[in-house]
């Protein structure tokens, strides 16, 4: 062999290397600021600690939290979120933890009927958020006469995982916690609702074989699959395209927490679902693209009704135009649920 082809053997042999090593650091960047507990964490700390405009402003626009500054004039949105904590705040919350399928320990919060009742809401939290900041919708189910039931999502709050799914492992435990429920409330009528992640998570649940209890689901603004929702944040947020990050990023979660992009795909579950399922999305969410609401519905093979919401953003249509949407909530579920 040549000096010379030697040399480009060895130069090629390099420069794969290092287009491997740039390959796996980027999918584990990807994983690290997507999936990691430090999104969570990150998150709270910006909700708790700051309540300047400009993060009045990002709520607004991302809604998984409305940080109410006082120094600004309080808007009807900002209304219905300080009466929905403070209403939250003031109920006797029980904590509980159990064992899922796997033999690890998950948590979620119940808020009981203030009357005996053996209706019930699976009420599922959003990326970077946590039961808490699901008391708009807790406040609405329990006056309803519901007990709710709300998870602490994969990698959130104090949740032992140490990663976020985004819905795909969540699914089955929220199912574990469905069980949990028909154990001890064998007449249980449930329904599910979710919010963004919670949204994805509950129509990931449909396509899965759910008790009879399980009487309909509500999504509100949630993705047609990990991998779409990836690679819309990568290339409107972050400018990048899809190949080679999303690649490496879904080859790296698959080999360490076994999430598949591309599996955990709420129209393929959508499409063996036996669930009647209410769609809801805002028609200025840019986030979770309203786009996809067409998708999904499509997709979904149960019976299927649907709301657009003027004017909302992203997971904030309940606060936006609140008539709007309980009224067609408790037409959907007059429907489906026996009082």
């Amino acid at each position: 062999m040549s000096v010379k082809l030697r040399k480009a053997g060895r130069a090629l042999v390099k420069a794969s290397a290092a287009g491997a090593a740039f390959y796996v650091a980027a999918g584990g960047v990807m994983d690290y600021l997507s999936l990691s507990r430090h999104v969570y964490n990150k998150s709270h700390r910006e909700c708790t600690k700051r309540g300047s405009k400009q993060i009045a402003r990002e709520a607004a626009k991302r809604a998984s939290e409305p940080v109410i500054d006082k120094h600004l004039p309080e808007t009807g949105r900002d209304r219905v979120c300080r009466e929905a904590y403070e209403w939250y705040d003031a109920q006797n919350i029980e904590k509980v933890q159990i064992l899922n399928r796997n033999g690890e320990t998950i948590h979620c919060r119940v808020i009981r009927s203030p009357y005996p009742s053996e209706l019930w809401c699976v009420c599922i939290h959003g990326y970077t958020s946590d039961p808490r900041r699901m008391s708009v919708y807790a406040k609405e189910f329990s006056a309803r006469g519901y007990n709710v039931l709300l998870p602490v999502m994969r990698g959130h709050a104090e949740s032992e995982h140490a990663y976020v799914s985004m819905g795909w492992h969540d699914r089955l435990d929220a199912e574990d916690w469905i069980k949990y429920i028909i154990k001890f409330h064998p007449g249980a009528q449930i329904i599910l609702h979710g919010i963004s992640m919670g949204g994805a998570t509950v129509m990931m649940m449909t396509g899965d074989i759910l008790p009879g209890n399980v009487k309909c689901a509500i999504e509100d603004c949630g993705y047609t699959s990990v991998w779409d929702e990836f690679s819309e944040q990568l290339k409107v947020s972050y400018k990048l395209p899809v190949f080679p990050f999303m690649f490496a990023a879904n080859s790296i979660a698959r080999r360490g927490i076994k999430l598949d992009f591309k599996e955990a795909s709420s129209i393929e579950q959508l499409k063996k679902s036996q669930t009647p399922t209410l769609f809801i999305h805002g028609e200025e969410d840019t986030f979770v693209p309203f786009r996809m609401l067409e998708e999904v519905y499509n997709a979904c093979a149960a019976e299927k009704e649907k709301l657009t919401v003027p004017d909302a953003v992203h997971a904030n249509s309940a606060e936006v135009h609140p008539d709007l949407y309980w009224n067609k909530v408790d037409s959907f579920l007059t429907k489906h649920i026996e009082v």
